[in-house]
C-alpha cells in the first residue's frame, strides 16, 4: 500500500496538504485501495489514485467512473438477493 504524504513530489509539484483520504474498491483487486485530495503548493487541487502501489494525479472523471461501477456491482448484488428471496 503507497501512502500519499505531505511534501511528496508529483512531477515538478509537490503536496502542501492532504485533504481528503478515502477508500477505492476494487473488484478482485486487493491492492490500490485509497485515494487522496490534495493541494499542491502552488494552491491546485488534485486527485491521486495508485496504479499497482505507484501513485498519480487522477481526475474527478475517474472517480465518476469508480461510481459507476459500484453502482452496478450493488445493482448486481440487489439482483442476487431477490433471486435467492423471491424465488425466481
Amino acid at each position: 500500500m503507497c501512502d500519499v504524504t505531505v511534501g511528496m513530489k508529483m512531477g515538478e509539484r509537490e503536496i502542501a496538504e492532504i485533504l481528503f483520504t478515502f477508500d477505492e474498491l476494487w473488484c478482485g483487486w486487493e491492492s490500490d485501495d485509497k485515494a487522496w485530495i490534495v493541494r499542491f503548493t502552488d494552491g491546485r487541487k488534485a486527485v491521486i489514485e495508485t496504479n499497482h502501489g505507484t501513485p498519480f494525479i487522477s481526475c474527478p472523471g475517474s472517480l465518476r467512473n469508480k461510481i459507476k461501477e459500484y453502482e452496478y456491482a450493488i445493482t448486481e448484488t440487489q439482483r442476487a438477493i431477490e433471486m435467492v428471496e423471491g424465488g425466481s
